[in-house]
C-alpha cells in the first residue's frame, strides 16, 4: 500500500512539474511574440509612402502595413507573405489583397497577436493602413468558428476582410469577418 501511495505522489509531482515547464515555455513564447510585434512596428513605421506591387505587397519589403482594432487596443504589423517564421513575428497576409476586396490575414493566438480576437462580438472597427499610408476601414460583421480543413470557407465568401487564428487548444479556427465601410 505504501508503494502505491509513493507512486501516486511521485506521479503527481512529475505532472505538476511538467505543467509548470509548459507554462514557462508558453510565457516565453508570448514574450517573444510581443517583442517581435514591437520590432516589426518600428520597421513598418520607417516606410511611409513605399512603392507597392499590384498585389499590394511592398516591393522588397516584409510587411504590407498595419492592422488596428481600437476596441481591443491592438496595433499589429501585417507581413506580406505567410509562413511559419513570419507568423512567429506577426499576423500575415494569407490570401488576397485589400485592392481586390478579399484580404485574409492569419495570426497566432498569442496575446500580442490575434489572441484578443476572441473578445470581438460584432460591429467593432478594424483599420488597415497600407504602406502608402492609406487607411481602409472595416466593420466586424460576423465572428465564427471553423474546422481546420475548411480552408475554402476561410478564403471565399462575401467578406472584404477576414482575420483568423486558432481557438484555445488549436482544434478549430476563429474567423472574424469584416465588411469595408469606406
Amino acid at each position: 500500500m505504501r508503494r502505491q501511495g509513493a507512486f501516486w505522489l511521485l506521479l503527481s509531482v512529475a505532472l505538476a512539474a511538467a505543467a509548470v515547464i509548459l507554462l514557462l515555455l508558453w510565457g516565453r513564447q508570448e514574450l517573444r511574440a510581443a517583442q517581435s510585434v514591437r520590432a516589426a512596428l518600428r520597421q513598418v513605421e520607417c516606410w511611409p509612402g513605399e512603392m507597392v506591387s499590384s498585389e499590394g505587397v511592398p516591393e522588397d519589403r516584409e510587411y504590407i502595413g498595419t492592422l488596428a482594432i481600437p476596441e481591443l487596443e491592438l496595433l499589429l504589423p501585417v507581413a506580406a507573405q505567410c509562413g511559419d517564421a513570419a507568423l512567429e513575428k506577426s499576423p500575415c497576409r494569407y490570401a488576397g489583397s485589400a485592392e481586390t476586396g478579399k484580404l485574409v490575414i492569419a495570426g497566432h493566438n498569442y496575446a500580442a497577436h490575434f489572441g484578443p480576437l476572441r473578445h470581438l462580438a460584432g460591429d467593432e472597427t478594424v483599420e488597415l493602413t497600407d504602406m502608402k499610408g492609406e487607411k481602409l476601414l472595416y466593420r466586424v460583421a460576423k465572428v465564427e468558428i471553423l474546422q481546420p480543413w475548411q480552408t475554402e470557407e476561410m478564403v471565399n465568401g462575401p467578406w472584404d476582410l477576414t482575420l483568423f487564428t486558432c481557438t484555445s487548444g488549436g482544434e478549430r479556427r476563429l474567423a472574424v469577418r469584416c465588411v469595408q465601410t469606406e
